[in-house]
């Protein structure tokens, strides 16, 4: 995937933090397939899925190696709070980042969950962006713009009415006590 998608990036609609996007991914996925060939649209839907074993740009590389590390530092910090120890839960093949610990500790501090979300979100709009520095119209940058995408569908799902409400029920323990209650009517 090292060719230059010009029209295509150029076409895209302005992405903003915490605003609504006016396009979803299948969206984003259906504008791209219009542009790539088969190889590079199975990559850019394997990066979107998490794919981990696909190599097709550096964008991806340090993406998956970012997302690796701040997985780690999650399990250290949760871990640490809760009085465990966290070696069985570590993915050994990960690599430390400075940034992703910070970014854990931070999160984990925040008291209400959906701010803990929300910063989250914030942060790693930051490391995508980071991570495109200098991928303007290549396939860095579409990947840049579908992780850029994701992060905002999750911000809109939770603003949603059925984002909200299972939010509400996961904070209330109401959804936990309805599944618990559902256990013995089948």
């Amino acid at each position: 995937m090292s060719r230059a998608y010009y029209y295509l990036v150029s076409s895209l609609p302005y992405l903003q933090f915490d605003q609504k996007p006016s396009l979803s991914v299948e969206g984003f996925l259906a504008l791209c397939a219009d542009h790539l060939a088969a190889e590079e649209m199975g990559a850019l839907r394997a990066v979107l899925a998490g794919d981990e074993t696909v190599s097709c740009c550096s964008v991806a590389a340090d993406w998956f190696r970012f997302d690796k590390s701040l997985r780690n530092a999650l399990v250290v910090v949760r871990a640490s709070r809760l009085g465990r120890d966290s070696e069985d839960d570590i993915r050994t093949d990960g690599d430390y980042d400075a940034e992703a610990v910070e970014i854990a500790a931070q999160v984990v501090r925040e008291e209400d969950p959906l701010a803990a979300e929300r910063l989250l979100v914030k942060r790693l709009w930051g490391v995508v962006d980071h991570i495109g520095t200098g991928h303007m119209f290549d396939a860095g940058a579409l990947i840049v713009y579908g992780l850029k995408l994701k992060l905002l569908e999750r911000l809109e799902y939770f603003r949603s009415s059925s984002g909200a409400g299972i939010w509400e029920g996961i904070v209330t323990g109401e959804a936990m006590h309805k599944t618990l209650a559902g256990i013995g009517d089948q």
